[in-house]
């Protein structure tokens, strides 16, 4: 499974432009699955806690193993 993190933000009609190297890197069709993280106070984020929230986003993907694949068609 890949993965790709970025930060984004909802336009008017709540949508999320992916960055170019995300959709160059997707096959037409593909399926995806989303994970959202809400930032609590946008715009207030300091240092650390950005280093903190990469962090708990790179352990949350280290979890997953290609072998986990068997459960996404559960």
């Amino acid at each position: 499974m890949k993965t790709f993190s970025f930060p984004a933000v909802l336009d008017d009609a709540g949508k999320i432009a992916l960055p170019a190297e995300v959709t160059s890197a997707l096959p037409p069709a593909s399926v995806v699955d989303v994970v959202v993280f809400l930032r609590e106070d946008a715009g207030s984020e300091g240092e650390e806690d950005e280093m903190w929230r990469r962090l708990a986003l790179k352990s949350f993907f280290e979890g997953y193993a290609e072998s986990d694949a068997i459960y996404d068609e559960v």
